[in-house]
């Protein structure tokens, strides 16, 4: 329960990062979910078989930007915790407590 208050004061404290951070995680996700949703529409496939595979295709491509863009992301929120990371060590914690408050 500590691991979980700590990891929420924490998300909390440095909102300005973490707020634009879930907005684009759910706006990829909302993305890939209607183009994989158009994809599948079986009206969409009667009118234009072209036009379905294009939309499959275009499942793959939304998957691909959105790997990169959220590894991206990532590592830049990574890169801003560093310092605390490197205080929650200094204090004594292990690695597998650290790993409990980013898995939280």
């Amino acid at each position: 329960m500590f691991y979980l208050k700590l990891a929420l004061t924490n998300i909390k404290k440095n909102g300005k990062i973490y707020f634009p951070y879930l907005i684009t995680s759910i706006f990829t996700v909302m993305m890939f979910y209607c183009v994989k949703f158009l994809g599948g529409d079986n009206g969409l496939r009667k009118d234009s078989e072209s036009a379905a595979m294009m939309m499959n295709l275009g499942v793959y491509v939304v998957i691909i930007f959105s790997v990169i863009f959220l590894l991206y992301i990532n590592s830049f929120l990574m890169k801003n915790r560093k310092k605390e990371l490197g205080l929650y060590n200094i204090l004594g914690m292990e690695k597998r407590h650290v790993m409990l408050i980013i898995f939280f």
